[in-house]
């Protein structure tokens, strides 16, 4: 629609932009009265989900980032392991300080690595490719499921808290185990 005002115009184009978005709607003068824009937040922010549905190899870095800023994670599982594996991280931890004379390379080790978390659920769950791995970006909640076993995990927006929530619907549930690790000797 063209408006006799360069201010007008400008308007036009942009209410013409927004309305290209999926799932958007602009009011239109003489039309009935609504929103100036309605979007679907969940279905477009959900176009930035991870999913891969396989473990993944020995020495491989790749799994579902979660995190509130602050503090965050890497969640990942190795094949033939019954573990889900995190490094956590935070952005007031350092290696070294800029003055440390403990090692001639500090300026190469990098930061804010705290430590290791390994939940150990028992079995061999996560070493087949009935291994499946979803982030929600939506949501901010991170699943990677196996075989009976679901583990779900988020990081708290407002504290530096990481939550993990584990189902275990197999038959016979196992004990599970927490091994925190230094990220260093």
């Amino acid at each position: 629609r063209v408006v006799g005002t360069s201010g007008g115009l400008i308007l036009a184009v942009l209410a013409g932009l927004i309305c290209s978005l999926p799932g958007a709607t602009a009011a239109i003068p003489g039309e009935p009265e609504g929103t100036l824009i309605a979007v679907d937040y969940a279905a477009l922010v959900g176009g930035a989900d991870l999913d891969f549905a396989m473990p993944l190899g020995p020495g491989a870095e790749r799994g579902l980032p979660i995190g509130n800023g602050r503090v965050g994670t890497l969640l990942w599982t190795r094949p033939e392991q019954s573990k889900l594996h995190m490094q956590l991280n935070h952005t007031d931890v350092f290696a070294f300080r800029n003055s440390s004379a403990a090692t001639l390379d500090a300026h190469a080790f990098y930061c804010n690595g705290c430590g290791f978390v390994d939940i150990d659920v028992g079995d061999d769950v996560f070493g087949d490719h009935a291994t499946s791995n979803h982030l929600s970006v939506y949501d901010a909640v991170a699943e990677v499921s196996g075989r009976g076993v679901r583990i779900r995990a988020f990081a708290w927006n407002q504290k530096d808290v990481i939550a993990v929530e584990i189902t275990d619907d197999r038959d016979e549930p196992r004990p599970i185990s927490v091994d925190l690790r230094m990220l260093r000797p």
